[in-house]
C-alpha cells in the first residue's frame, strides 16, 4: 500500500532499496490482517486482549508513518531533491495518490464492514506535497507542532460540526457514491471517520522526518529503536500521570458516566472535562499521547527491521516481499474479507488468518525474486511516471534545426 518506495524508480532500479523498510511494511500488513480477520475492533470480538493492545490502531499508523518514509526516500532521502525536480516529483505523487484513492473508493463499493484506509492515505499524500522540499530541522518542527495542535483542533472542530448540524460524516466506507455528498465525505475524511486525516497526517510528517535521516547508518538504526522506545514509554507515562494523579480519569468518568468516553461531541456538554480527553492514550483516538505511542512503535519496528536487514536480509524476505506490494495484497485481503464475512460470519479465524498471511508471503516472495512490481503497484508506477514526464521536452539533436 505504500506508494513511494515501490514506485521509486531511481532507488529500485539501482538496487538501493532498503529491505528493512519493506519488511516493516510487511509487519504492518500482517497487523492490519490481524485486526480484520480476528475482528479486533468489534465489540463482540473474542480476540485476546494482548492482541488488541499490540495491533489495534498501530498497524494502520505504521502504514502512514512508512508512507512518509517512502515519500522522503522518493524525493532524495537525507538530501532533498533539487528544485528542478520538485515539480516532477509532485506530479508523480499526485498521480499515484489518484490511483490509490480510486482503488480505495472502489473497495468501498464492496460493502465491506472493514475500515479501509486507502482514500485517507491518498489525501495525506496530497497534503504532503508542500513538505517534500523541507530539510530535517523544519520537518521536525512541523511534525512536533502538528502532533500537539491537531488533536486540539480536531476536538474543537468535531464539536462545532455536531453542534451546528447534528453530526456529519458517512454511514459507509468512502466509495464512488460518496462523491455525491462532498461535505459529508470531507467531514468523514478529515474529522469523523476511522482515520481522521487532520490528526493522522502527524504520522506522515513523522515518517518524512525518519526518511530524511541516513537510514543506512547503523547509529541511526539503533537510535530509531532507542528513541522509539522513549516515545512509546513517555507517551504512556504522560497519559497515566494526567489521567491518574492529575485527575483526568475521574473528571471524564464523572462527566461522561463511563471511561474511556466516546468522542466528546460538544465541549460544553462535559463542563470543561472534555479537554482531559486529549490525555487519553487509546487506539484510534488521535490524541497526542496516542499519536506519539504509535509513532514510537513504528520507529521501533522500523529500526529492528533495518538492523536485521543489515545482517540477515534473507530472514526478512517473506515480510519484505509482501511489504513491497502492499497495495495489491491489502486490496486483495479487503476483497476476500468482503466475500467471506457476509456468507460465513463464523469462519475459522485462525485458519483464515494463516491462509491469507501465507498467500501474501508466497506471492510477495515470488514477485520479489522475479523483480516485478505487484499489479496495482505497476499501475501506480506507470501513472506516476506519465505524470512526471508531462511538460518534459526532448532537446533537439546536434546538427538539427
Amino acid at each position: 500500500m505504500s506508494m513511494a518506495p515501490d514506485d521509486d524508480a531511481q532507488h529500485a532500479e539501482k538496487g538501493l532499496r532498503l529491505v528493512g523498510v519493506d519488511a516493516a511494511r510487511g509487519v504492518a500488513l500482517l497487523g492490519m490482517m490481524t485486526v480484520h480477520v480476528f475482528r479486533v475492533a468489534y465489540p463482540d470480538s473474542t480476540a485476546p486482549d494482548w492482541m488488541s493492545q499490540l495491533v489495534l490502531g498501530r498497524s494502520a499508523a505504521m502504514f502512514a508513518v512508512l508512507a512518509g518514509v517512502g515519500l522522503s526516500l522518493l524525493t532524495g532521502g537525507d538530501q532533498p531533491a533539487a528544485h528542478a525536480h520538485v515539480a516532477a516529483h509532485r506530479r508523480g505523487i499526485t498521480a499515484r495518490a489518484g490511483v490509490i484513492g480510486a482503488v480505495g473508493l472502489s473497495l468501498g463499493m464492496t460493502g465491506s464492514e472493514l475500515e479501509i484506509i486507502l482514500v485517507q492515505y491518498a489525501v495525506m499524500f496530497l497534503l504532503a506535497l508542500p513538505f517534500i522540499t523541507m530539510r530535517l530541522n523544519r520537518l521536525i518542527t512541523w511534525a512536533a507542532s502538528w502532533t500537539v495542535l491537531a488533536p486540539v483542533m480536531a476536538l474543537s472542530c468535531h464539536s462545532l460540526l455536531v453542534s451546528m448540524s447534528g453530526g456529519m460524516g458517512l454511514t459507509t466506507e468512502p466509495n464512488w457514491l460518496s462523491l455525491l455528498t462532498p461535505l459529508a465525505l470531507l467531514s468523514d475524511l478529515l474529522l469523523t471517520g476511522a482515520y481522521p486525516v487532520l490528526q493522522w497526517f502527524s504520522y506522515v510528517l513523522f515518517g518524512l522526518v525518519l526518511g530524511r535521516v541516513r537510514l543506512r547508518s547503523l547509529r541511526v538504526e539503533v537510535l530509531l529503536v532507542g528513541v522509539g522506545t522513549l516515545m512509546f514509554l513517555g507517551s504512556r507515562l504522560a497519559s497515566s500521570i494526567l489521567l491518574g494523579p492529575a485527575g483526568g480519569r475521574a473528571a471524564l468518568r464523572d462527566a461522561a458516566g463511563s471511561y474511556p468516553p466516546d468522542y466528546p461531541e460538544v465541549l460544553d456538554g462535559f463542563d470543561g472535562a472534555a479537554w482531559w480527553w486529549l490525555a487519553v492514550d487509546e487506539p484510534h483516538l488521535g490524541t497526542t499521547p496516542a499519536l506519539v505511542d504509535s509513532m514510537g512503535t513504528a520507529a521501533i519496528i522500523l529500526g529492528v527491521c533495518l538492523l536485521v536487514g543489515r545482517g540477515r536480509p534473507r530472514v526478512l524476505l517473506p515480510l519484505a516481499g509482501a511489504g513491497a506490494m502492499t497495495l495489491t495484497l491489502y486490496s486483495a485481503h479487503i476483497a476476500v474479507m468482503a466475500l467471506i464475512t457476509p456468507t460465513n460470519p463464523s469462519y475459522d479465524i485462525v485458519g483464515l488468518f494463516w491462509w491469507q498471511a501465507g498467500v501474501a508471503a508466497v506471492v510477495g516472495v515470488a514477485f520479489r525474486l522475479a523483480r516485478q512490481r505487484g499489479p496495482l503497484e505497476m499501475l501506480a508506477y506507470r501513472a506516476g511516471n506519465a505524470a512526471r514526464s508531462m511538460g518534459v521536452t526532448t532537446p533537439p539533436r546536434p546538427g538539427r534545426d
